[in-house]
C-alpha cells in the first residue's frame, strides 16, 4: 500500500488469501465444522486486510500531501528570500543616490542594509548548524557594535535553535536601536552566555545607560516572542525594565 497504493496492495492480499486458502486450509478441510472454522478464518483475513489497507492508504495520502506542502512552503521561501533581497538592494540604490554629498551616513546605512539582508536570507534559508557568536554577530552589526560587550563559549547551534535565536536576537536589537542603549549616546550593551551544569544555555542581555525608560504597559510582539521561544525549548524568560535600560536573562535547552 505505501509503495503502490491500494489497487495494488487489495490485489496482493486477494493473492496471498487465495494461496493461504489453497495450499494450507483445503487439504485440512473435513467435517463441516472444520469448514466453518475455515470460513471464517477466510473471513476474518479479508477484513483484517482491509483495515491495514485503508490505513495504510490514508496513510500514503497524507505524507503526499505533507510533502507537496512542504515543496510549496520552500517554493514561496525562496521567492520570499529573492523579493526581500530585491527590495533592500533597491533601497540601497536609493540611499546612495539620494546621499551623494553625505558619504559617511550613505556607507553606513548601505552597511546596515547589506547586513539586514544577509541576515533575512539565512533566515529564511536556515540549512545546517551554525556557531552561535556567528549568529549574534550577523544580528548585531547592523546596528553597529561600538556599544556592545559580548562574552560567553561559542557552540554550534542547530538548524531551528539557529532560525529562533535570531529571531529572538533580532527583536532585543531592534528594540534597543530604537528605544535602548544602542540608540542612548551613553549606552552599553552587555551580552553575556554560558552553558549550566544541567545542559541549559543561559544568555543574559543587559542594557544601561538609558534614560527615561517607560515600562510598557502591555505585553508587545517581543515579549511574546521571547517567552514563545523559551516554551519551544523548554526554558524560560525574566525580562526586567530597569530604571537604565532592559535586563533580560532567557534559559533554553538545545
Amino acid at each position: 500500500t505505501l509503495l503502490c497504493g491500494w489497487r495494488a496492495a487489495l490485489a496482493g492480499a486477494t493473492a496471498g488469501g487465495v494461496c493461504g486458502f489453497a495450499l494450507f486450509v483445503l487439504p485440512e478441510v473435513g467435517p463441516l465444522g472444520t469448514k466453518a472454522t475455515a470460513i471464517v478464518s477466510l473471513c476474518l483475513y479479508g477484513a483484517t486486510s482491509i483495515v491495514i489497507i485503508w490505513v495504510a492508504e490514508s496513510y500514503r495520502k497524507l505524507l503526499v500531501r505533507v510533502r507537496a506542502q512542504e515543496q510549496y512552503t520552500k517554493l514561496l521561501s525562496g521567492e520570499m528570500a529573492h523579493r526581500i533581497k530585491n527590495i533592500l538592494t533597491l533601497a540601497q540604490t536609493v540611499v546612495w543616490h539620494s546621499l551623494p554629498d553625505n558619504p559617511v551616513v550613505r556607507d553606513e546605512v548601505s552597511s546596515r542594509l547589506a547586513a539586514l539582508a544577509r541576515t533575512n536570507e539565512r533566515l529564511l534559508r536556515a540549512r545546517g548548524p551554525i556557531s552561535f557568536s556567528t549568529l549574534l554577530n550577523s544580528e548585531l552589526e547592523h546596528f553597529g557594535t561600538s556599544k556592545v560587550t559580548r562574552s560567553g563559549p561559542d557552540f554550534s547551534c542547530g538548524e531551528s535553535a539557529s532560525v529562533f535565536l535570531s529571531l529572538v536576537f533580532h527583536e532585543l536589537a531592534t528594540n534597543a536601536a530604537k528605544y535602548g542603549a544602542l540608540a542612548a549616546p551613553n549606552g552599553k550593551l552587555t551580552i553575556e552566555w554560558r552553558i549550566a551544569a544541567d545542559g541549559q544555555l543561559c544568555i543574559d542581555w543587559r542594557e544601561e545607560g538609558v534614560s527615561n525608560l517607560r515600562t510598557p504597559d502591555r505585553r508587545g510582539f517581543g515579549s511574546k516572542l521571547l517567552r514563545s521561544v523559551s516554551a519551544q525549548f523548554n526554558g524560560h524568560v525574566n525580562q526586567v525594565f530597569g530604571p537604565d535600560g532592559v535586563k533580560c536573562t532567557i534559559w533554553l535547552e538545545l
